[in-house]
This record gives C-alpha cells, structure tokens and sequence, in this order.
C-alpha cells in the first residue's frame, strides 16, 4: 500500500469510526524476533548461523536505506500513542543509513567472516531511502540504539534462537 492512501483511509476510518488515529511510516525496521525470511536482516543472521554467508539481492548492494531498531519503533509507537496529534502523520527514523551491502558484509564480519553473496531473486526498488523525522523529535523522541550496535545485538538474537530451535520446523 503506498503511504498516501494508506493515510487517507486510515484518516476516513478513524472519522466513521470516531477513533484517535496517528499514522506512522518507518524507517527500514530490524531486530530480534523477524521471522520474515526474504528481509535482509533476518535472512543474513539465519544464513550466517546455518554457517552460510549473507546474500544480497542483485542490483541491491547500493541501496541506501535508513535503519531503525524495533525497541526504538516500539518506543515510537508508546510515545505517540501518549502525545502524538489524531490525524497527523509521523515519519520514524534513526537517521543512520547503510546500503543493504554494507550491511550484509558487516552481519557477516560480525558472525562466521564469511563474503556476502549475490542471491538469485532480482528486485526493483529505489535506490535511496531517508525519513525527515523532525515532526517526532518536537514530542522529545529520538533513536537510541546506534546502528552497528543494534545489529550486533540482533545477530546474537538469530544465532541464539538458531541454537534453541535446532531441527525444528519454524527455523527453515
């Protein structure tokens, strides 16, 4: 769903409804517990746990994308849901960007050292994505967790929960 129209009928239902909406866009979100195995984050952290190396779609290397860590969206979403203005859009970011190469090759120095591979699913995506976060920042929130930090923790996360399901269904 593209962001205009998803505002709109959020906006349309919250007036029929008589509801207290604030809609939200964030930045490309990562953390423990993303089970979506096509997302780079979540499929790098399995590959490098099956001891395998990261793999990043063709053409995707020097995607540029803003990184968020889901404890700092969840924090987001509380503070919103606390001050955030019915109606308005709010956009969330870190403000800390990385290509989806670079993170893949740094997911990858932090687990097995492994070289990142091109995969063979080809996507179509634009090449660079940044949020303006400031209408946020006027309610006191901002990013708290550093990118590389966030991943590192995120990758213990996925090497963790690859120890604990080993041979289990869910992990393939």
């Amino acid at each position: 769903v593209f962001a205009w129209p998803a505002r709109m009928l959020a906006r349309a239902w919250a007036k029929l409804v008589e509801a207290r909406i604030t809609v939200t866009r964030c930045a490309n979100l990562y953390g423990p517990g993303d089970l979506h195995w096509s997302r780079l984050v979540p499929n790098s952290c399995r590959r490098i746990a099956r001891g395998l190396p990261p793999e990043v779609h063709p053409g995707a290397w020097k995607y540029q994308r803003e990184w968020l860590h889901v404890d700092d969206a969840v924090r987001a979403y509380i503070l919103l849901a606390e001050k955030g203005v019915a109606g308005e859009a709010y956009n969330i970011g870190s403000g800390e960007t990385a290509t989806a190469g670079g993170v893949a090759i740094r997911l990858a120095e932090l687990g097995a050292g492994s070289t990142p591979i091109e995969s063979d699913w080809q996507i179509d995506e634009i090449p660079a994505q940044e949020l303006c976060c400031d209408k946020i920042a006027t309610l006191g929130w901002g990013a708290e967790r550093e990118l590389w930090e966030g991943m590192e923790s995120t990758l213990h996360w996925y090497l963790d929960y690859a120890e604990k399901q080993a041979g289990r269904y869910v992990w393939t």
